[in-house]
């Protein structure tokens, strides 16, 4: 199935299939107990903090579609929209929930043991969605150097999240090194 994406004037296709059951969570302002920092909360639908210099454009959003079975058949794809547009951006995976914490920007909520950054790329019109063709699916990537190596047991939850560049956050957000921004933060069973 795909989705169409309209962003301005561009359109982007981004696939999307059955909806995986990623549970959302660290919502600033809604369920993870703090506020944004910097005065930039979620606007417009988003489930993270707001990027600065977006106008209108609602906050970031992490989700996921497919299937998340650890062997053959896992057809994952996590998906991060509303991001800044050609902007560097890492997906993550833990095992465990923190915080909530202030992070750059935004609010992190995974972390505890290492997290793993399991994709990274250049958002396109401020959306990603990966594994890409040519990707490592979810849970074989989960294993597999360089970082923390997460072997993901079946009928167990792992952690995600997306954060990203945002560097006009680097003069509102004091200090002036937070120049990156977060999704929300979402938990998925693996079967």
């Amino acid at each position: 199935m795909l989705r169409i994406v309209l962003r301005a004037a561009a359109v982007a296709i981004v696939y999307t299939g059955a909806l995986a059951q990623m549970t959302p969570f660290c919502r600033p302002g809604i369920d993870s107990g703090v506020t944004c920092p910097c005065n930039n909360p979620p606007v417009g639908g988003g489930l993270g903090c707001n990027k600065f210099g977006s106008g209108p454009i609602p906050s970031s959003i992490l989700t996921a579609v497919g299937s998340p079975i650890v062997g053959p058949g896992d057809s994952l794809i996590l998906e991060a929209i509303n991001m800044n547009n050609s902007t560097l951006y890492i997906f993550l995976q833990s095992k465990d929930m923190v915080g909530p914490v202030e992070y750059g920007a935004g609010v992190r909520c995974i972390g505890g043991s290492p997290l793993k950054r399991m994709y990274t790329g250049i958002a396109v019109m401020g959306a990603a969605a990966r594994p890409n063709p040519g990707d490592l699916d979810v849970h074989t990537r989960s294993a597999t150097p360089p970082g923390p190596i997460d072997v993901i047991p079946m009928n167990s939850t792992r952690y995600y999240m997306t954060f990203y560049r945002d560097p006009l956050a680097a003069i509102p957000c004091p200090p002036n090194g937070r120049t990156f921004n977060c999704t929300n933060s979402g938990s998925i069973l693996w079967n």
